[in-house]
């Protein structure tokens, strides 16, 4: 998502950058990105606290700020890094005043990870769309933001980058912005910046369940917190969610249409997941035993992210079974895909057995994501479409 504000600035006029530090802050969104962003011709970058005292990150590392906000001059990029630390500055009024008074007259305001959390907390992203950590994503509406599951996302003169290595992304998207492509692309080579993990691991809907379920629980104490303080701060800033009561009323309505329904003789989650990775018969039954079957609201979601790709493999059982967990997760927040786009395209192959009531369920989904996130071609070809009540079951 990028829809910029940014001008390029001419090579003769200097960069000013300052970074915030923090206690317990995570140091790679600070020095992920300081990588890049020291290498901009004409350009100067200092780290910034509220006092003028060595801080350490969450892990342990020293870090020492070069001033104090009061000390800093004229800034033109300001980085927000995140971490757990975050959390005690988003009531911070020290560091939120010097956030809104240095985010007007600077050029750029780039955050990485939970930086867009203090962002939002300040007030910066009202109205805007922004993204963080995948564990903190769900957060960012209390704070009048758009969430958005991208690496990186541009909003005028707002970049923000998602979990801590995405720092680099956003942090040449940023330098491409204010010094021009050729300058990004030759610092990326310096910095030999070519991702080329051992693991295909780096997204949640690409982690093994069991991975993903263990880094959620690791985190759920801090999750926890960071709602709970993210909704106090939302109310403080008069950020209204007519939308939660509407999404809560949905939900409970899923469920009713639902209710009751089982796998029967249908395609399971796990054994969809096998025909997709070519599994054989004997596998397949095996795997089979270990699926879900009577009821859909037990499947964890980190499961549902894992098998994702089962949504093409499902037959009219299959999907009935597993439709709502798949919607519901989606409106929680804690389905990391875009089941729209398989919900959209519905066949009467995999769609045939839903009844009348649970064909309206799929409507009102799709409606609630015309209204909040403005899918409009898509959601009106679908409603017009293939889930039109002309084409409804007699029942």
């Amino acid at each position: 998502m990028s829809s910029s504000t940014i001008e390029i600035v001419p090579p003769k006029q200097r960069i000013a950058i300052a970074a915030i530090l923090f206690p317990n802050m995570d140091q790679i969104d600070l020095t992920g990105p300081f990588s890049v962003l020291a290498r901009l011709p004409n350009s100067s970058f200092q780290t910034l606290w509220k006092r003028n005292e060595p801080i350490r990150d969450h892990l342990g590392l020293g870090l020492l700020p070069d001033a104090t906000f009061d000390e800093v001059g004229p800034i033109d990029l300001l980085l927000v890094p995140g971490g757990p630390g975050q959390e005690e500055l988003m009531e911070d009024e020290e560091v939120l005043k010097f956030l809104r008074k240095r985010a007007t007259k600077a050029k750029c305001v780039f955050s990485v990870c939970t930086g867009s959390i203090v962002c939002g907390a300040a007030g910066l992203l009202k109205g805007r769309a922004a993204t963080t950590h995948w564990t903190a994503l769900p957060l960012l509406k209390y704070f009048g933001a758009q969430p958005s599951k991208q690496r990186v996302v541009v909003d005028g003169k707002y970049v923000s980058a998602a979990g801590l290595t995405s720092g680099i992304d956003g942090a040449l998207q940023v330098a491409a912005l204010l010094r021009g492509e050729e300058v990004a692309q030759a610092i990326q080579l310096a910095i030999q910046y070519a991702p080329d993990p051992p693991f295909d691991c780096g997204e949640p809907n690409q982690a093994p369940p069991v991975i993903l379920s263990r880094v959620t629980q690791q985190t759920a104490e801090l999750t926890a917190r960071r709602a709970a303080t993210a909704k106090r701060i939302g109310a403080k800033l008069g950020v209204r969610f007519p939308e939660e009561k509407a999404k809560e009323e949905l939900i409970a309505f899923i469920r009713a249409a639902f209710a009751g329904v089982t796998l029967g003789d249908g395609v399971g989650l796990l054994q969809g997941q096998g025909l997709d990775d070519y599994a054989s018969a004997e596998e397949l039954a095996k795997i089979r035993e270990q699926d879900e079957k009577l009821d859909w609201s037990r499947i964890p979601p980190d499961l549902l992210n894992c098998c994702e790709s089962s949504l093409s493999f499902f037959d009219g059982a299959g999907m009935r079974f597993h439709l709502p967990a798949f919607l519901v997760a989606d409106l929680e927040g804690t389905f990391h895909q875009d089941i729209q786009v398989r919900v959209i395209g519905g066949s009467a192959e995999s769609f045939g057995l839903l009844t009348s009531l649970q064909r309206e369920a799929v409507r009102r989904y799709l409606k609630f994501l015309y209204k909040r996130f403005s899918h409009q071609e898509e959601n009106l070809e679908a409603l017009a479409g293939y889930w039109n009540e002309a084409n409804d079951p007699a029942d």
